[in-house]
């Protein structure tokens, strides 16, 4: 098995000697694995993820299947946790998990296209705020909550001076308030954008790859406000995300999102995407409140 370049370039980066480690183990832990669970490994999904790599495999009794392995991190991502709270609904189905080595075995999505570019802005807005309702049940009081988020991006974002001080300013007012929530707190998939969409077979498009949190469900049309937002989309996206959430709540999680994103950016010396988070929050600044 080939490591994909790219991979090898971010965990390089992202992890240091460890990670250095973790990839020259890929081979013999991808062979382990397929023994473990009776697997025939295929081909790697191009592009890779940050972190991780995922293959394309097929079960014993022929079904494809996708295996993921993740590069250790000091707080492991809880993607399993979440996919096994969603138990398929609108994401994919977690089929077996290695805690031990990373590893996850999650249905294959047919013919797993991105929603990304497939088609137009408004009808990917629909797309992931029709998903979002259905895996939203009440609880995840496991996870991480958007009040504890909220609170640590107001944190970050306190005397911060690599992005405007009106754009910091707005975001730490709009943190104050997003940081209390009076409704039922639900799980969150805390990750969709239109990337992290794929065609599917069993419905139309699923979610993959969450990052699951709990609380304030205008934290989840977060991530598709303020992915490649600009002038032109943000209002139309707004719009659309009221039709499931509080319109003002979306739009302060989205700006306060890419102002953080914006300094945690700068602050890792990535000033392509602190640049593509400041013109978000423009954007989103400029829209009513």
């Amino acid at each position: 098995m080939r490591v994909p370049d790219d991979l090898a370039r971010t965990v390089a980066a992202w992890a240091g000697p460890a990670g250095a480690a973790w990839l020259a183990a890929l081979p013999d832990l991808v062979t382990v694995l397929a023994q473990r669970w009776s697997l025939a490994v295929g081909a790697a999904y191009q592009p890779s993820g940050y972190t991780s790599l995922a293959l394309r495999a097929v079960r014993a009794d022929g079904t494809p299947c996708v295996l993921k392995l993740r590069c250790p991190a000091p707080d492991p991502a809880p993607e399993a946790a979440g996919l096994r709270a969603f138990g398929g609904r609108a994401a994919v189905a977690l089929l077996a998990e290695d805690v031990d080595r990373g590893a996850l075995l999650l249905e294959r999505c047919e013919p797993g296209t991105p929603l990304l570019g497939r088609v137009g802005d408004d009808e990917a807005t629909r797309v992931i705020c029709g998903l979002l309702p259905d895996l939203w049940l009440p609880g995840g009081d496991d996870f991480v909550s958007t009040a504890e988020v909220a609170n640590r991006w107001a944190a970050t974002l306190s005397g911060a001076v690599t992005v405007a001080a009106r754009l910091r300013d707005e975001a730490l007012d709009l943190l104050a308030g997003l940081a209390a929530y009076g409704g039922q707190p639900v799980v969150l998939h805390g990750d969709l954008h239109a990337a992290n969409v794929l065609r599917a077979t069993r419905r139309p498009w699923l979610a993959i790859d969450p990052k699951p949190l709990a609380g304030d469900p205008a934290f989840d049309v977060a991530a598709v406000l303020r992915d490649r937002a600009s002038p032109a989309n943000v209002a139309q996206r707004l719009a659309i995300a009221a039709d499931v959430v509080d319109r003002a709540r979306a739009r302060g999680w989205a700006l306060a999102q890419a102002v953080e994103g914006a300094v945690w950016s700068y602050d890792v010396g990535d000033a392509r995407s602190g640049d593509a988070f400041v013109l978000a929050a423009e954007a989103l600044a400029a829209t009513a409140h």
